[in-house]
């Protein structure tokens, strides 16, 4: 009987050790890319259970965030675009097709990504008083759409890119009426 005992206390232990060595292997929980920007930092090094040592994109759907100046906005908002292309930075050979374009209506000052704002490089004015480079000099509209066809392209999560929506026609007076319309209400508050 004490040896049956001393053989289950043994083979617990064993169990136990064999969980505990394949709770050692990092396992995501859903397939994709993963991105670890200094690995020969970690190569040797403790880490914590349940710290982050890399990236996960998921391959499978990725998401384009565009920011639209105030006075552009107006023409999403008439008649929001059901389509749109991207040209991304470094690939603007290949045009990647937008579908399911959402526009938030409510003006935002902070950036989805400090890579559109001028601090890295981006379009949008940003705040002198930001040092990380995500809040803007002047409010804008956010429009968010789903890369539908990658079409090979090599898709990471904060690479810059420019859309371009397809919006129907319009006369040239009423846009240059409306244009001076804003002109008078942004310098003289008219």
């Amino acid at each position: 009987k004490p040896l049956e005992s001393l053989k289950n206390s043994v083979v617990k232990t064993i169990e136990r050790l064999e969980r505990e060595q394949s709770d050692l292997t990092v396992r995501a929980s859903q397939n994709g890319l993963w991105l670890i920007p200094e690995s020969e930092g970690l190569i040797g090094r403790w880490m914590a259970k349940g710290g982050v040592i890399g990236a996960l994109i998921d391959t499978n759907g990725f998401q384009f965030q565009a920011t639209i100046l105030q006075e552009d906005g107006d023409r999403i908002f008439q008649r929001p675009p059901t389509a749109a292309e991207v040209r991304l930075s470094g690939e603007a050979d290949r045009r990647l097709r937008v579908d399911g374009i959402r526009v938030i209506p409510g003006e935002q000052r902070q950036l989805p990504s400090a890579a559109l704002g001028w601090r890295a490089g981006g379009p949008v004015p940003t705040s002198a008083r930001d040092n990380e480079g995500r809040q803007a000099a002047e409010p804008f509209f956010e429009v968010n759409g789903n890369v539908s066809d990658p079409a090979g392209a090599l898709l990471l999560h904060g690479k810059a890119g420019w859309i371009r929506f397809d919006l129907p026609n319009e006369p040239l007076l009423p846009r240059w009426i409306r244009s001076l319309r804003q002109l008078l209400q942004t310098r003289y508050q008219v």
